[in-house]
């Protein structure tokens, strides 16, 4: 028990110590992976936790489409991050999983289709759906194999392409998990 709290304590105390590494020279990310590796909580050494913490990342970003913020013209827009901007995926990312959260059902007054991409390419998140079929969860076209990952060649903006009729309203949350290779 002893031991699981001194791990817990020096995980806090890691991930305050490792927040602000995005300002961190590549020799000291090897230190600080080394230190953990190799710090005084055996549980760390045996798990590798230096190197899972820096190294292995896996991230999971939302961009979205918001109607009342992006509007619904027919053409092809991009995603947006937390704060508005257009979300950026990076050069050498290995999209693993797209799943599409509709928080609010688009709209249109004709027969609107949708269609969502890595920006590498405008459909290869979801090919060209009718916008009533956008409800609830849906998956994208990764979804966790090989055969339908995705590596990226450039840092690329994700897209909505509407296409046939303009939408009236719509909100879509979509969730890209990838890791970064090389």
């Amino acid at each position: 028990m002893k031991s699981l709290i001194l791990s817990i304590l020096a995980l806090t105390s890691l991930a305050i110590f490792v927040a602000p590494v995005h300002a961190a020279s590549q020799a000291d990310m090897d230190a600080m992976e080394f230190s953990v590796n190799h710090g005084n909580v055996g549980s760390f050494a045996k798990w590798q936790m230096g190197t899972k913490l820096l190294k292995e990342k896996e991230v999971t970003q939302k961009c979205v489409y918001d109607f009342s913020v992006q509007g619904g013209a027919v053409g092809t827009l991009s995603l947006l991050d937390e704060v508005g901007k257009p979300c950026v995926l990076p050069k050498s990312a290995i999209i693993r999983d797209v799943l599409i959260d509709v928080v609010t059902a688009p709209t249109s007054g004709g027969s609107a289709t949708i269609a969502l991409g890595s920006g590498a390419a405008t459909n290869d998140f979801k090919t060209a759906t009718l916008y009533s079929s956008f409800s609830g969860l849906m998956a994208g076209i990764p979804v966790g194999s090989a055969a339908t990952a995705i590596k990226l060649a450039a840092d690329e903006d994700p897209s909505i392409s509407i296409a046939t009729a303009a939408l009236t309203a719509g909100k879509l949350n979509v969730q890209i998990r990838y890791q970064l290779s090389e």
